[in-house]
């Protein structure tokens, strides 16, 4: 893979190209490297003669301090690189679908600037609101960017200041936002971007790696995790993405957990795989992403009994199987609500105290149909940022019965809404007041509900409804987009 991120470097506009490996790799990898490399100029290089008329010579540097991490690496590069070098360009190993066209997008980029212009550019390539590699940096950056290699431990300084100046540049395909550790991905980037010779290197690459690491790399992890959120059951996916020292975890490792702790994939085992559990059960249960980082000097892998010593960070990835709406009656409104929002892509879960309404076969869009009292029903309501309550029920008597449990949960849902007048509004708001709900929780609830399109019939109303819950779910304020009271309806019969 070093091999063909570095030919590809060759061919393009750049004047050379500075492999740099760690020690581990020693004198042996490092001439194999260098013969390896040395070919490519003899022959590839004559390949492209016709469009390039050169490729940039290759040369190989060694990293002592490789162990420091990637900033080390950088700083060893760019002091290797040629004393008259205008820019930098920064690239990963791990990222064999970055091609010429990109690199030579770049440098042109770079090259239609200013002289003022130039002394301080930082330029990565974009696709789709996203930025990846490489990153091709000023050489007025030189001393910051040896500065890396340094310190006894890089701050975040400088990184902060190179991604507040960094320029996205557009390209034209979003595959070399990808690493090769996206396994699921892996044949399609190098049957869309490599040239064959290079494709046949890789395909044996990939042919040699141990079935077990490409299990941990993740592809079981993440089809399990497709799994799990198809069911409706949300998930954690954790990710090793960064560590250093004797630790077994190695960056890309993944496992995904359930809600009921079961577990698929691995970051490394023992104690720390233990501790990473707990940590994804508790990013199930508050609904929120989080990163853990357990480090030998703050005594976090001391704590895990790992005595092998070293440094890992963690990501843990909260998983959605996306927006849920408990809809409170399934009368013609409430039925027609439901499979709105379940065309509009909301998980539905239809209530009804009446088995004759609350009959699976009235809604097969429905996640869920629940027959039983509406009380209890709604103190088993989900809380939280993906959670959604539309009450429609076949009297004021029980949407005030319900609308009272629900504010009582210990954590509500992130969207509340009542149908009704705003004269019954307030009435069901006066007893709840006498009950101690307090008015600052009664002024989150949107009733009367739904956007004031001036329609009456039920579908009329649940298009009110639902575009009331879309708005919220893209974080527009739905009171900004009423223009009354709401949909104009009274009752859901």
């Amino acid at each position: 893979m070093v091999r063909h991120v570095a030919h590809t470097f060759a061919s393009s506009m750049a004047c050379e190209v500075v492999v740099v490996v760690g020690c581990r790799a020693g004198a042996v990898a490092r001439a194999v490297l260098e013969d390896e490399l040395g070919a490519h100029r003899q022959g590839h290089g004559r390949e492209r003669q016709g469009d390039q008329g050169r490729t940039a010579p290759i040369r190989v540097v060694v990293n002592a301090a490789w162990n420091d991490g990637m900033a080390a690496s950088v700083a060893c590069g760019v002091g290797a690189a040629r004393a008259d070098a205008e820019a930098f360009l920064i690239a990963l190993s791990d990222h064999p679908a970055v091609d010429v066209d990109v690199i030579n997008v770049l440098i042109a980029a770079f090259a239609q600037r200013s002289p003022a212009e130039r002394v301080a550019a930082v330029i990565a390539p974009a696709h789709g609101g996203r930025r990846g590699h490489p990153v091709l940096l000023s050489a007025g950056l030189r001393d910051e960017l040896e500065a890396l290699g340094r310190a006894p431990a890089p701050g975040p300084g400088t990184a902060r200041t190179l991604r507040d100046i960094v320029t996205p540049t557009p390209v034209r395909h979003g595959a070399l936002l990808r690493s090769h550790r996206q396994v699921s991905r892996w044949t399609l980037i190098l049957r869309a971007t490599t040239p064959r010779r290079s494709r046949a290197c890789l395909n044996l690459r990939l042919a040699r790696t141990n079935q077990r690491e490409v299990k941990q790399m993740g592809i079981d992890v993440l089809q399990e995790a497709v799994r799990t959120l198809e069911s409706g059951q949300p998930a954690a996916l954790v990710t090793v993405i960064a560590s250093g020292g004797m630790t077994p975890a190695k960056p890309g490792f993944k496992m995904v957990v359930r809600p009921d702790g079961k577990t698929t994939g691995t970051v490394g085992g023992g104690a720390l795989e233990a501790q990473a559990v707990q940590a994804a059960l508790a990013a199930i249960r508050s609904r929120a992403s989080t990163r853990l980082c357990f480090a030998e000097e703050c005594g976090g892998l001391a704590q895990l009994g790992m005595v092998c010593g070293g440094e890992i960070e963690l990501f843990v990835d909260y998983m959605s199987p996306g927006p849920e709406v408990w809809v409170f009656g399934a009368g013609h409104v409430g039925l027609a609500v439901g499979e709105l929002a379940a065309f509009a892509g909301f998980r539905v879960t239809l209530v009804d105290d009446r088995p004759e309404y609350a009959d699976e076969k009235r809604a097969p869009w429905a996640h869920s149909v629940m027959a039983c009292d509406f009380v209890e029903a709604a103190s088993k309501a989900p809380g939280g940022a993906d959670s959604y309550v539309v009450i429609v029920t076949r009297g004021h008597a029980w949407d005030a019965q319900v609308l009272y449990e629900i504010l009582r949960l210990e954590r509500r849902p992130y969207y509340v809404g009542m149908m009704g007048s705003k004269p019954k509004v307030n009435s069901c708001f006066e007893g709840l007041r006498a009950k101690g709900v307090s008015d600052e929780a009664l002024a989150a609830v949107h009733a009367p509900i739904g956007l004031a399109i001036g329609g009456d019939s039920p579908r009329e109303i649940a298009v009110s409804v639902v575009a009331e819950l879309v708005a919220a779910r893209n974080g527009r304020d739905p009171k900004c987009l009423q223009g009354g009271a709401g949909y104009g309806g009274t009752s859901n019969a």
